[in-house]
């Protein structure tokens, strides 16, 4: 538990959760560009609105510091972005891509290992 009484799970799966519906936003912008359908372009301003509270909502559970929660809230959008690319389109990724991917997840566990118990009060 941290500071405010929420698992490490329940913060992790909000952070999930921001991702994919920031991530989902994304991928409604890229339909409106397709399409220049109206309904895609106001459907991704809903999401992406609700993402932004969720992301709030998060920085009050005070977790992370803010620089931490916005690389990790940053890092699972695009690791909802390209696993989109990847199974929906034909885009391959290069090595030096997947290297990237690679250590910005080590990035995340060191920022969760390096935090003090301080750091959560």
């Amino acid at each position: 538990m941290n500071g405010k009484g929420f698992s490490l799970l329940t913060i992790y799966a909000l952070f999930i959760l921001n991702g994919v519906t920031s991530g989902i936003g994304d991928i409604l912008i890229y339909r409106w560009a397709k399409t220049s359908q109206l309904s895609w372009l106001l459907a991704a301003y809903l999401v992406w609105f609700g993402s932004l509270l969720l992301l709030g909502f998060l920085f009050r559970m005070e977790h992370f510091s803010f620089g931490a929660a916005v690389l990790l809230a940053t890092l699972i959008h695009l690791g909802m972005s390209l696993g989109w690319s990847w199974l929906f389109t034909d885009y391959q990724f290069s090595r030096l891509e997947l290297v990237g991917l690679l250590l910005a997840t080590l990035a995340v566990i060191c920022l969760e290992l390096g935090r003090t118990p301080e750091a959560s009060k």
